[in-house]
């Protein structure tokens, strides 16, 4: 059992039920997820020790949110509980040529966004005892307290041989009128200081031009890795026209691709998540990185199969999907 912490926003997910637009129904249901919660609700049920430092209101919600996240087996011990409102996204689930939708609401007046941390989160030797990673998720970046944090996190990290894990994430709504340059330096800060992270090329492409231009996808790739001297680089490809997808890790200048598998999907959001957790059980149970890759490729492709964001699934389960195993009834 290895432990990992993740410093991330839990939200509130308002989901349209039966493939309906918002104006089409008087019902919604909620869960609680967060790229976060996402991964670590994985690591949880594949057999390690988690826990979410973060911040969440001190009503009702926030209490409903802390028991929901323990069942999913994530530690609460770290959470601050401070205002009124937490950060909510409604999915509108798409259907056929009809894309799904999202729609972000209390983002920046959430407890995540405007809570003290540099004040009172201050025993780092506690929360960082016999921790092997750090989860950062780019997210995090968009306020200028969560920044100072996730910057104060890597830095206690580093001191105690901490791997820190950097998920990109990158979401140009959420960053509304700031400097581009601005919100690429801060990214930076993060690829420099990151020893696992999960971007693509097109995240590369907005927020370190200078190393990427003139060269096609791989090679891009592989001077970032060097650039930012990432132990790790990883990224999905997605063929939007066959529902195929791949994973592909980047290790020692040499790049590693999975097998492509056909997506079969029930719930979108969170697959991405699926890949990076499963690389990263991969990493922290020493697989080979044939293995580790494939791995993470089967994680997401079984999380696009189950409902909701956080996964929940095992790692007999993934090893199922690599292996090919055509099971449609357990008993």
């Amino acid at each position: 059992m290895k432990r990992v912490l993740a410093f991330g926003e839990v939200m509130m997910r308002l989901g349209v039920p039966d493939h309906k637009l918002l104006q089409q129904t008087s019902q919604l249901d909620y869960l609680f997820s967060g790229t976060g919660v996402n991964i670590l609700s994985g690591l949880s049920h594949m057999g390690h020790e988690t826990f979410i430092i973060t911040a969440l209101p001190d009503n009702r919600v926030g209490n409903v949110a802390t028991g929901k996240l323990r069942e999913m087996g994530i530690g609460t011990e770290m959470i601050q509980y401070e205002g009124d409102h937490i950060g909510i996204y409604i999915l509108e689930t798409g259907y056929g040529a009809r894309p799904s939708q999202v729609t972000y609401l209390n983002r920046s007046m959430s407890s995540f966004a405007t809570y003290d941390y540099s004040g009172k989160i201050k025993d780092f030797d506690t929360m960082f005892m016999d921790v092997e990673m750090l989860h950062i998720c780019g997210i995090a970046l968009i306020h200028d307290n969560t920044y100072k944090m996730a910057l104060k996190l890597v830095d206690e990290a580093k001191i105690r041989n901490v791997k820190v894990v950097f998920d990109c994430n990158y979401r140009a709504s959420l960053w509304g009128n700031r400097d581009p340059q601005d919100v690429s330096k801060m990214y930076r800060s993060l690829f420099e200081n990151a020893d696992i992270v999960f971007a693509s090329y097109r995240d590369f492409a907005l927020h370190a031009p200078d190393i990427v231009k003139d060269c096609d996808e791989e090679e891009a790739m592989f001077r970032v890795q060097e650039a930012f001297k990432i132990e790790y680089l990883c990224h999905t490809n997605r063929n939007l026209e066959t529902q195929e997808i791949e994973g592909c890790l980047y290790v020692n200048q040499k790049k590693y691709t999975s097998d492509s598998y056909k997506l079969e999907i029930l719930d979108r959001v969170g697959g991405g998540d699926g890949f990076a957790l499963g690389i990263l059980h991969g990493i922290l149970e020493n697989y080979d990185i044939e293995t580790c890759v494939e791995f993470g490729i089967g994680a997401a492709v079984l999380a696009h199969t189950t409902y909701g964001d956080p996964f929940v699934n095992d790692t007999k389960s993934v090893f199922n999907v690599i292996n090919k195993y055509k099971l449609d009834l357990i008993r």
